[in-house]
């Protein structure tokens, strides 16, 4: 059940809905915040900085656009991450909160 938006979690890993100050699913914003983490702990660096759109982070840009994979390559990632823990990273990580993977599958996730 959606609810409504009451200020702002960890400023990295914010998720895009929560800069649009409605309401959103919790549950869905500690999906994005675990693959931001998750990432953080395995590459010992942030995946972006900001996706509020007034940061003009360059990372947020080429995430958002679907560029992945380019992204892990210029910052060294892609060898330094298995297939696995990209697909639960960016499982986690859908723009689309009702794309996102959910917490419990991503408790069932290999």
């Amino acid at each position: 059940m959606p609810i409504p938006f009451k200020g702002f979690v960890g400023k990295d890993f914010r998720p895009p809905e929560i800069y649009t100050q409605t309401e959103y699913l919790a549950s869905k914003v500690d999906a994005w915040c675990l693959g931001w983490s998750t990432f953080y702990m395995l590459v010992a660096q942030p995946l972006f900085h900001s996706c509020e759109e007034s940061a003009m982070d360059p990372d947020w840009a080429m995430f958002q656009r679907g560029n992945v994979s380019q992204l892990f390559e210029e910052k060294g990632w892609s060898s330094s991450l298995s297939v696995e823990a990209q697909d639960f990273i960016l499982g986690l990580m859908q723009l689309q909160p009702e794309e996102r993977m959910s917490i419990q599958d991503a408790l069932m996730h290999p």
